[in-house]
């Protein structure tokens, strides 16, 4: 029964919605189109609220924005239990509260099922009447059948219970003519039917009668026919009921035959059946039988039903509601606490609780009032939990997204809008749970414009949030493979990346190697490196190993021969790389022959192909590499990789640190042009040539052997830049940057030199030496106020800058794409002095 108090709380969303108050009639009728449950704690009485409202909108197909609430007194939140777990924990006090989700129907279909499983364990006198009355609302018939059958168990303890008083007409007629079929006593049923009357006399008196002809009054004790019906002046003052009486008097001074056989008559449709349980005991004084057996009484046979789960003797049973229980005994060594039951609807025993103390040879009884007791305690939580929601749950998200039902957000990819629910992204990728939490406008919005993404991958990663799977081919997965890792979706990416890894091919394996590096799949990256080397004959030609960075070719030629693949490859490799682009390429040559070990080249190829090559006769450094490599040919063939490892070792064995300008002292701001250069393996430095201008808090970086001093500050910021030659060892002007900077990071990539940010500057430039030209690069994402550093780390450069009123920042920057992305804000440690002021 939904009482006022409950009708306001589910017309609460519907007032909120239309700005008016509805009544009960309209609160029934509230459209529902989705229905989101969290189940706290919840009693036979919740469960009987939930029963209701779920078959209401079964057969109604009503759906809406619902919300219930089911109160106790001892209601708390702290249990709460959300529906999307796929489970719910009932309790004996009623507590809930509920959350609006996109379910269809069914998510709500199981949980029916479980309230109506939970019901019939949980029958008692408080609930009885009123599980009954919903199961027959709903057509639910086994519960019916089961509250129904509690009724008539425990009927002389309802008789006085307020649900019975409550029952209609037709119901209370019903329930006397069934109470005396199962041989309950005549006086139960007058009680019940008089107390039914006495309730609302004024309503009920006109079924008086009816009811007491449903009695067989004659069957009722004498003492109680005497003492309490025959003075009762509603059945004297009735003339039907008055004829009912004096039937019932007379039959009572009748002879004891009489008296039986009148019995017979009335009784015969009572089809009562009685029986005697034979269970267990012994053939032989040591050994326990299991085997039972059971006589009726009516057709004076017996027959064996199934065997206890154990062989016992010195038992005892007894009968409780139809349930034959035996306890205790001895199995012919042990005694026994163990006990078992048998039902005669499933034919089967089953174990139940042991006692606390073994026992044999002992009295047995039920006791009614033990059995009020047990029914009265407090019902024992259960938690359900439903095995198959998740696959529910995604059924029922699919759906929704099928019949366009509850979107509330949009993806625009290329003007093309794919509508979503935010639940589901949020659900499924981590990227869109932190775009719904933070305060961003697209969250105002409610759509969100997405760049450098592609569509095709868009849409198959929204068809896998909704179903859980996803077509990979060799045209969708690596763009598929980009926009998961911008979503976060990890089981989608690393299931891109094992079908990648499984069919790299030369093709595709420089492209996937990039590819992996942009998104940090290191399983990838070293894959596809690894077939690059192992198809290294086969890949020098391909377009992509022409495009190759200068740093990424001299890595790969260098480990290219700690694989045992030949010199002649190696060579080849660089040497195409060099003409590719000659003329910006050219001063790279030197460099890559210093990485080849030419000595060990065949001397076919050596004599016919390397020596004749004008690009390595007309380079000095060249030059001696060939000399070096010719001489190591023409000696013995014992000598050969000695000279050839002696001749080879002054290449990367000198080390040496620039300590280029700078300030005499902290105190003294006058710039410096001095210079000085410290030998690593001689551990001494020497004087170099001075800078041809003085300069401080500027940036010093080495490239193909070549140092580059660059801007700083000398009574001004400066953009003037010039560089060192090892071979002349003078200092050159190179072409001056586009921006005065000091106090900026430096390092090179790909070729170029890079400047990153400055005091109070957040340009970046690039210098090619190639070309002697600055270009700018895409600016650092933020003003900054004080000290830049940069350097260089796979593929990647990272600044560290002191923005503007704020803790200092990381970045990122891709020379690739040319963007930068903040990584992180750390706490600043100091304030940055500004010229040693």
């Amino acid at each position: 029964m939904i009482s006022a108090v409950d009708l306001s709380i589910l017309s609460f969303n519907y007032e909120a919605r239309t700005g008016r108050q509805c009544n009960r009639h309209e609160a029934t009728k509230l459209s529902l189109t989705s229905i989101g449950l969290v189940l706290v704690r919840f009693s036979s009485t919740a469960a009987a609220w939930l029963f209701t409202i779920i078959s209401f909108m079964r057969h109604t197909k009503a759906w809406g924005d619902f919300i219930l609430f089911l109160f106790s007194s001892t209601a708390t939140a702290s249990n709460s239990l959300r529906a999307s777990s796929g489970s719910f924990v009932s309790h004996g006090i009623a507590e809930a509260g509920v959350v609006s989700a996109w379910y269809e129907l069914i998510v709500i279909v199981w949980v029916k099922e479980e309230c109506i499983k939970f019901l019939k364990n949980n029958l008692n006198r408080n609930n009885c009447f009123r599980v009954r009355k919903i199961a027959d609302m709903h057509s639910c018939k086994e519960l019916q059948e089961v509250s129904h059958k509690y009724i008539l168990d425990h009927f002389d303890d309802l008789i006085a219970e307020k649900d019975l008083l409550l029952l209609s007409f037709q119901e209370i007629k019903e329930l006397i003519k069934d109470v005396q079929h199962v041989v309950k006593p005549e006086d139960s049923a007058y009680k019940a039917a008089i107390n039914r009357v006495k309730h609302d006399l004024e309503r009920k008196k006109v079924h008086l009668a009816e009811f007491i002809s449903q009695i067989c009054l004659s069957l009722v004790s004498t003492e109680f026919l005497i003492d309490h019906i025959v003075v009762e002046p509603l059945i004297r003052q009735d003339n039907k009921c008055s004829q009912f009486l004096i039937e019932a008097l007379n039959i009572q001074l009748t002879s004891v035959t009489d008296r039986n056989e009148r019995y017979q008559a009335e009784t015969q449709h009572r089809n009562e059946s009685f029986h005697v349980f034979l269970v267990g005991g012994t053939t032989d004084y040591d050994i326990g039988q299991k085997v039972c057996k059971v006589y009726d009484i009516s057709k004076k046979k017996q027959f064996s039903i199934s065997s206890m789960d154990g062989g016992r003797f010195s038992n005892s049973a007894v009968s409780l509601n139809g349930v034959v229980y035996s306890v205790g005994g001895r199995d012919g060594i042990n005694e026994l606490s163990t006990a078992e039951c048998y039902d005669p609807v499933d034919k089967q025993w089953k174990d139940i609780a042991p006692m606390n103390n073994s026992r044999i040879d002992f009295g047995i009884c039920t006791s009614m009032a033990a059995k009020i007791v047990n029914q009265m305690g407090r019902i024992s939580a259960k938690k359900c939990n439903n095995s198959d929601y998740g696959n529910i749950f995604l059924d029922g998200l699919a759906k929704m997204r099928v019949n366009q039902k509850l979107f509330d957000f949009s993806l625009d990819v290329d003007g093309e809008l794919i509508h979503v629910h935010k639940l589901a992204l949020a659900i499924a990728s981590d990227y869109f749970a932190a775009m719904f939490e933070a305060d961003m406008k697209e969250r105002k919005e409610e759509t969100v414009k997405l760049q450098d993404v592609d569509l095709v991958a868009v849409k198959a990663l929204v068809d896998y949030v909704y179903s859980g799977i996803i077509t990979l081919t060799e045209a969708n997965v690596e763009a598929v493979l980009s926009a998961s890792d911008l979503f976060q979706l990890v089981w989608v990416k690393e299931e891109c990346v094992q079908f990648l890894e499984s069919n790299l091919n030369r093709n595709n394996c420089f492209r996937l190697r990039k590819l992996a590096d942009m998104h940090s799949c290191k399983g990838l990256q070293d894959a596809s490196y690894k077939y690059i080397l192992d198809h290294f004959d086969d890949l020098i030609a391909e377009e992509d190993l022409l495009l190759m960075s200068f740093e990424e070719m001299k890595k790969l030629i260098k480990d290219a021969q700690h694989f045992v693949k030949p010199s002649d490859s190696a060579y080849k490799a660089a040497i195409n790389w060099v003409k590719h682009d000659l003329e910006r390429r050219r001063v790279h040559l030197a460099q890559l022959m210093s990485q080849i070990r030419l000595p060990l080249v065949s001397t076919e190829f050596l004599t016919n192909h390397i020596v004749a090559d004008p690009l390595l006769t007309e380079d000095q450094k060249c030059n001696k590499f060939l000399m070096e490599a010719l001489t190591c040919q023409l000696t013995e063939v014992s000598q050969p990789h000695e000279k050839c490892q002696t001749g080879t070792k002054h290449r990367n064995e000198s080390f040496h640190v620039f300590l280029v300008g700078g300030k005499r002292d902290i105190e003294n701001a006058n710039a410096m042009k001095e210079c000085k250069v410290y030998n690593v393996s001689k551990e001494k430095h020497v004087s170099i040539s001075s800078m041809n201008e003085k300069r401080y808090n500027h940036s010093a970086a080495s490239f193909n052997g070549v140092v580059y001093s660059v801007g700083g500050w000398n009574t001004g910021a400066l953009k003037t830049a010039e560089c060192y030659d090892p071979v002349s060892k003078w200092w050159s002007y190179i072409a001056p940057m586009n921006s005065t900077r000091d106090s900026f990071g430096i390092c090179t990539y790909n070729d170029l030199i890079y400047v990153v940010g400055g005091w109070d500057n957040s340009t970046v430039e690039s210098y090619n030496p190639a070309t002697n030209k600055w270009c700018f690069s895409q600016s650092i994402p933020a003003i900054t106020k004080s000290v830049n550093r940069a350097t260089v780390a796979e593929n990647n450069i990272y600044a560290l800058t002191h923005p503007l009123g704020g803790n200092n920042v990381f970045h990122r920057f891709d020379p690739r794409d040319e963007k930068w992305y903040n990584l992180n804000e750390m706490q600043s440690t100091s304030s940055g002095a500004r010229k040693g002021e």
